[in-house]
């Protein structure tokens, strides 16, 4: 027992030397937390793994405030031209644990078409996609193939206005903005999960939408889909309760208890308790699961009282993360394929069809 935290800082070592000596990283590593999250490890363990890189100078020693540069030498040169920089906004929440499984894919079939791939992690938020910070990332890898991963608006704006032809959106982009991009259609996908639970036998009133308050055109969108769904589902007269909120799961438990409580506290007779909650978010429905779990609040094959749950959130392994979720969303190999023929049709100077809409895919959890 005592020697296996060693075996895995070893292990993860040998993988992380891989990737780096592939080019997958690039010239700089991303943070700590970072790079934990995404070989799903603790952080003291990618630290001792970081450590074994550092003394065999694969790796420059981390020092205060500077993250750690790969040494000349110690990974492939990539063509600037035939690369794909994959740039991840690491502002949405385990966006590189959920999502891991879809970029790993993405990596080798680019792999297998000769095309070189680099992850470029970081946070991005609104305010901070400054002009000059995306100069400056521009400047670093030349002139490769941008895929724009969970970006903000005003990043999506400036690569579409200074990398033309050389940009793709990895999901929702802005609707204004003449951006290539590759995403689910959200309308059919509203419309498809709300159908789930009217054949489940639930009405209008008793559907909960659970999304995050964002200051973008991402929520407008969502709210305005799953309204049109609801009437197009249920009719015009039905009348969903949405909670929206801000912040961090706490700020979700909170809005939860609230909607839960108001039939417990008499606070409104006429009040109907959820009997299916739609999650706009893939953070946000586990932190739901956990929370109907914990007040058996949850649908199972062995409570039949509980409440439904959809995840609307795009990833391709929620199943093996709570199997009892009811359903769940999630891209196929034709999202992968479609994302990968995209990338290299802009990797050999090729045009793209403006907008992508995919079909969504609900694949029902193991309940129990």
């Amino acid at each position: 027992m005592g020697s296996r935290p060693k075996n895995l800082s070893q292990s993860l070592a040998t993988r992380l030397r891989q990737d780096i000596q592939t080019g997958v990283w690039g010239s700089e590593l991303p943070g700590e937390s970072v790079l934990a999250s995404y070989y799903s490890v603790s952080r003291s363990t990618m630290r001792n793994a970081l450590s074994a890189l550092e003394s065999e100078r694969i790796i420059s020693e981390s020092s205060q405030g500077k993250r750690r540069h790969v040494l000349s030498g110690k990974r492939k040169q990539i063509s600037a031209d035939r690369s794909v920089v994959i740039l991840t906004n690491t502002e949405s929440e385990g966006v590189l644990v959920y999502e891991r499984p879809f970029i790993q894919q993405l990596v080798a079939g680019l792999g297998k078409k000769g095309v070189e791939t680099i992850l470029l992690p970081m946070s991005l938020r609104e305010k901070e996609a400054t002009q000059a910070k995306l100069e400056k990332l521009v400047r670093r890898f030349g002139r490769p193939v941008w895929l724009l991963h969970r970006c903000p608006p005003k990043a999506q704006r400036w690569f579409h206005e200074n990398q033309k032809g050389r940009c793709l959106v990895l999901g929702p982009s802005d609707p204004d903005l003449p951006i290539p991009d590759v995403q689910t259609n959200q309308a059919k996908l509203m419309s498809e999960a709300l159908a789930r639970f009217a054949e489940e036998g639930v009405a209008g009133h008793e559907v909960l939408f659970v999304i995050r308050q964002e200051n973008s055109f991402l929520f407008e969108n969502a709210r305005k889909h799953f309204l049109d769904a609801v009437a197009q589902v249920f009719g015009s007269a039905a009348s969903p309760t949405i909670l929206t909120y801000s912040g961090n799961s706490g700020d979700l438990v909170d809005g939860l208890d609230r909607v839960f409580a108001e039939k417990a506290k008499g606070l409104s007779k006429s009040f109907v308790p959820p009997k299916a909650l739609l999650v706009w978010r893939t953070h946000d429905a586990l932190t739901v699961y956990c929370y109907l779990l914990a007040r058996q609040q949850l649908r199972t094959e062995a409570s039949q009282r509980g409440c439904l749950l959809i995840s609307a959130g795009w990833l391709p392994s929620f199943s093996a993360m709570h199997p009892s979720l009811s359903y769940f969303q999630s891209p196929d190999q034709r999202h992968l394929r479609i994302v990968i023929s995209r990338l290299i049709r802009l990797a050999d100077g090729m045009p793209l069809p403006e907008k992508t809409r995919l079909s969504a895919h609900f694949h029902e959890g193991e309940t129990g």
